[in-house]
Parts: C-alpha cells; sequence; structure tokens
C-alpha cells in the first residue's frame, strides 16, 4: 500500500518535469502561434498547483494506511481473543471457498467423466450397428448366392431331364426305325414265299 502511494508521488513528480518539455520556442511560425494561443496566461496548467494538490492526496492516503496499520498492531496486541476470532473467521471463509472450489471441480469432473463414458458407449453402440449393418449385408449376399446356386441346380436337372428325353426319343426313334425295318422284311419274306409257292 505505501509503495503504490510512492509510485503515485513519483509520477506526479515525473509530470511536472514533462510539464516543462513543451516550453522550448519553435522555429516554425504556425507551429509557434498554436504554441502561443494554447499556452496563454488563462489556459495554461498550473503544473505546481496540480503536483503540490496530488502529493497532499498522497500524503493523505500514507497516513490513513498507516494508521490502519497501526491499528491492526493495537488491536492485534491488546485484544488478542478478538483478533484469533477474526483471523479464526477469515480461515473459515478461505477455507469454505477451497472447499466451493473443490467441490465445483469435483462436480465438474464428474460430469466430464459422464459424458466420456456416454460419448464410448455411443462409440460401441455405432460399431455395433455397422458390425450388424455389415453381417445384414453379408446375410443378404449369402441369399442372393443360395438363390442363384438352386436356380442353377434346377436350371442342371431340367437340362439333365431334357437330355434323357432326347436320349429316349433318339432310342425311340431308332427302334421305329428298327421295327419298320422288320416290317418290309417279313413283307418281303412273305412275297418271297408266295412266289416260290406259285
Amino acid at each position: 500500500m505505501l509503495n503504490r502511494h510512492r509510485q503515485t508521488a513519483a509520477l506526479a513528480t515525473g509530470a511536472l518535469s514533462r510539464g516543462t518539455e513543451n516550453t522550448t520556442p519553435t522555429t516554425h511560425v504556425g507551429e509557434h502561434v498554436q504554441h502561443h494561443q494554447t499556452h496563454t496566461k488563462q489556459n495554461r496548467p498550473n503544473i505546481l498547483r496540480e503536483t503540490t494538490h496530488l502529493l497532499r492526496q498522497n500524503d493523505k492516503k500514507i497516513q490513513e494506511a498507516t494508521a490502519r496499520h497501526t491499528k491492526v498492531q493495537k488491536d492485534t496486541k491488546e485484544y488478542p481473543r478478538r483478533h484469533k476470532k477474526k483471523q479464526e473467521k477469515n480461515n473459515n471463509q478461505m477455507q469454505n471457498k477451497l472447499e466451493e472450489t473443490r467441490s465445483r471441480r469435483h462436480k465438474k469432473t464428474q460430469e466430464d467423466t459422464r459424458r466420456h463414458k456416454k460419448t464410448q458407449e455411443d462409440t460401441r453402440r455405432h460399431k455395433k450397428t455397422q458390425e450388424d449393418t455389415r453381417r445384414h449385408k453379408k446375410t443378404q449376399e449369402d441369399t442372393r448366392r443360395h438363390k442363384k446356386t438352386q436356380e442353377d441346380t434346377r436350371r442342371h436337372k431340367k437340362t439333365q431331364e431334357d437330355i434323357r428325353r432326347h436320349k429316349k426319343t433318339q432310342e425311340d426313334t431308332r427302334r421305329h426305325k428298327k421295327t419298320q425295318e422288320d416290317t418290309r422284311r417279313h413283307k418281303k419274306t412273305q412275297e418271297d414265299t408266295r412266289r416260290h409257292k406259285k
């Protein structure tokens, strides 16, 4: 606290020294006129008065801070129980704040853990869904292959049946031809027999 007031005083002193920087005359006519108009007796800032006021304010603040500090020291010596009670109260307040902060952090950690678990569960479900989708596609593909196999089997059976029928037809045709041939021979034999008898 004391250091801060000393810094303020130092700044005020710096302002006093800075106030004299712009008092040098300028060579440029326009700048000289503007400078002259700005710093007439009526509106020229009274640097000394302002600095004195700042220093007095600063001294007052230093005195007040010193008085407070002295009072605390005096109270500590004269009323140790009161001081101890006040310290305990402050310590309890600090402890309560720390507990609240810990509790908030713990709750946040728990919430983050729950979210993480939910995310993991969602990920597992998504993987399971993908796996189920792959299995379903595989099952559909297997079903299509099975149907194709069944269709191919039916075609094969039909082809074999057609081949058997064709063979049977050929066999029947050969038998029919043979029968016709036998019939012609028989007729010829009968004809020959009649001729011989004559």
